[in-house]
């Protein structure tokens, strides 16, 4: 709404609360919305690192989703399982 700071204010105090919460999701958003805000006020090198923060929680959280799908598959012994598999097996791993 134009208020650079004081979203850049609000979403420094999620990202703290966020930060010892387990809701690794909702803070991947905060620091998105932080990493945003400082590009928007010129501070580029900060909004690179909270970018960088929010999508290794993000990448995270997608390598829970694909674990919890492939449990899924394999308990269920749906037939897409072994397909799952193959493809977890050969997806890059996250550096961190």
């Amino acid at each position: 709404m134009g208020d650079l700071e004081g979203a850049q204010a609000r979403f420094i105090d999620a990202v703290a609360v966020l930060g010892q919460s387990r809701d690794r999701h909702t803070e991947g958003m905060a620091r998105t919305g932080l990493g945003e805000t400082l590009r928007l006020l010129g501070r580029l090198d900060e909004s690179l690192e909270h970018h960088r923060l929010a999508l290794a929680i993000h990448n995270e959280d997608a390598r829970q989703s694909w674990a919890q799908a492939l449990h899924l598959a394999e308990c269920t012994r749906d037939a897409r399982a072994v397909e799952l598999r193959l493809l977890a097996e050969s997806a890059p791993q996250a550096t961190g």
